[in-house]
């Protein structure tokens, strides 16, 4: 394997130093914490590792809430989105076009509005408008942040999760685990070496689907390669299909990797052991992934944190540099040159 890169050795850093920013996030959101009463709903927009960490507090909160708590990466907000409910916008760099557009509308709507940044001018119109503001540290590549998104968003938003597993249980669950899953000997290098000379495709039951997510995001960010994910049962009405009729070279190329929920009896597990053995009986590699933790939270954050070392040991293999993002960047001034920004 080739020696790491200056920015493969910090991305290991940031992605080893996970817990310690869900505590950072954390307090930082509980200095912040909003008092909406009962709003009829709440929405977190977000895009990339924001936009992950939406989709997460989303997974754990809707399933502990009495009211729809939903994520979004569409700044046209829902018609029945109004002044009843709350949004929150959650944007690294507070610089992200799409969340800016939202808070813009949603100030049209009076919406009652939170938000999660380290500055920008995400940053800078919360100051101004008085807006609950849980300020993250900056400095670093979005999709190393998650832990600090996910903690501001875990201390902004308490009465959104009663019920769930206390987030500081976790990480030290997390802690634990830390050592294991960095470690060339461990589950994701491992993984990682029987991924050599496939494409791998993530599937991951419903409730899970964040996970899925989150590795696909990572492969094609840090190991710069396309991938792919789905989520079980749903596949198991459609792309079902196309893995029965794969000829023996496509079958060579793929490593299907099912992430399993700590719930056995949980939507998509009976469909993935079924898939799992009609793949196995084709020649089509697998692996299952599951948490050590019984919780959702628990489970969810670990499973995450997997796929973030999954893809280092990838790109570290390929020797590839993981912090480089030219293709967003390219994009982004493509956008600054054809649009106007939106305005103070």
């Amino acid at each position: 394997m080739p020696d790491p890169s200056p920015g493969s050795l910090r991305m290991w850093n940031l992605t080893r130093a996970f817990p310690a920013q869900l505590e950072d996030g954390l307090k930082a959101g509980t200095e912040q914490a909003v008092s909406w009463g009962s709003p009829s709903a709440v929405g977190l927009l977000g895009m990339g590792g924001s936009g992950l960490a939406g989709e997460l507090f989303a997974t754990v909160a809707g399933e502990a809430s009495q009211r729809p708590v939903f994520a979004s990466r569409d700044p046209r907000l829902p018609r029945w989105l109004d002044r009843s409910a709350g949004l929150v916008l959650v944007s690294y760099s507070g610089d992200t076009q799409e969340v800016l557009e939202g808070y813009q509308e949603g100030r049209r709507r009076s919406i009652p509005l939170a938000v999660v940044t380290s500055g920008g001018t995400l940053g800078r119109w919360a100051v101004r408008d008085s807006v609950p503001m849980a300020r993250i540290p900056g400095g670093q590549p979005p999709r190393a942040s998650l832990g600090l998104l996910f903690g501001a968003l875990w201390g902004l938003l308490p009465g959104l999760h009663v019920g769930s597993q206390a987030l500081p249980a976790v990480v030290e669950e997390l802690r634990l685990r830390g050592s294991a899953l960095g470690s060339p000997e461990g589950p994701p290098a491992q993984l990682a070496k029987a991924w050599e000379g496939r494409e791998l495709w993530t599937y991951a039951p419903e409730p899970f689907a964040c996970v899925g997510r989150r590795w696909k995001d990572d492969v094609e960010e840090n190991a710069k390669e396309l991938s792919h994910f789905d989520t079980l049962p749903e596949l198991a009405h459609n792309a079902i299909v196309a893995w029965d009729v794969l000829n023996s070279a496509e079958r060579d190329r793929r490593l299907v990797a099912l992430v399993e929920s700590p719930d056995p009896e949980g939507p998509g597990t009976w469909e993935g052991r079924y898939l799992e053995a009609e793949l196995t009986a084709r020649g089509i590699r697998t692996a299952r992934v599951s948490s050590q933790s019984r919780s959702r939270l628990g489970s969810l954050l670990e499973l995450v944190w997997f796929g973030d070392f999954l893809s280092l040991f990838r790109a570290d293999s390929k020797g590839v540099d993981p912090l480089p993002m030219e293709g967003i960047v390219k994009m982004k001034a493509a956008r600054r040159r054809t649009q106007s920004a939106p305005p103070d």
